[in-house]
């Protein structure tokens, strides 16, 4: 009986240490070191953060409560607002009447104008920066969302993904600009 008792006892001490590393290394400031590491970034903290050049633009991704998001500065055009979201969560914060929106009238952009809304000020930006392959791209991440207004493009990052995700959504983010500046 005793023998059982100490196993027991063994048993939950170990699992209660193995928890208590998972937790600790899923808070940023012991995970993000490394993921600064493997993205080409300087972790600055506290509070957590990572800074740095992506395709040569500046970036900073910091925790937002319990998200994260990355922010690019935008260089132009002046008076842009650029939003690109799941369907729901868009037409929700924009009301019943979105005077900006943008669909995508091609056959090949059902499956895009179903799962994502586009507002953009001016609308002909969005048709020119959101080509088919772009669209494409979105459409591979699930719940992408992008805001670029005020001279900051933004969009959340998962604070636990590991550096191949983060990597998918800085590159997308770089292109938009890219487009979005042209």
């Amino acid at each position: 009986m005793t023998a059982i008792l100490v196993n027991v006892i063994v048993i939950a001490l170990l699992a209660g240490a193995y928890y208590a590393w998972q937790t600790l290394q899923g808070q940023p400031s012991k995970r993000w070191p490394k993921l600064a590491e493997r993205l080409g970034l300087k972790y600055e903290g506290p509070p957590p953060r990572l800074t740095g050049p992506w395709k040569n633009r500046q970036v900073t991704i910091q925790l937002d409560g319990e998200r994260a998001s990355a922010s690019f500065p935008v260089r132009k055009p002046e008076g842009l607002r650029l939003e690109i979201g799941p369907r729901e969560e868009v037409e929700k914060a924009a009301g019943i009447v979105v005077p900006d929106r943008v669909d995508f009238n091609d056959p090949s952009s059902l499956a895009f104008n179903q799962r994502y809304m586009v507002r953009c000020k001016p609308q002909a930006l969005a048709a020119s920066v959101l080509d088919p392959v772009m669209r494409q791209r979105i459409m591979a991440i699930e719940g992408f969302h992008v805001l670029a207004e005020a001279g900051r493009l933004t969009v959340p990052v998962d604070p636990g993904a590991d550096s191949d995700g983060i990597q998918v959504v800085l590159d997308l983010a770089a292109s938009l600009l890219d487009g979005l500046e042209a």
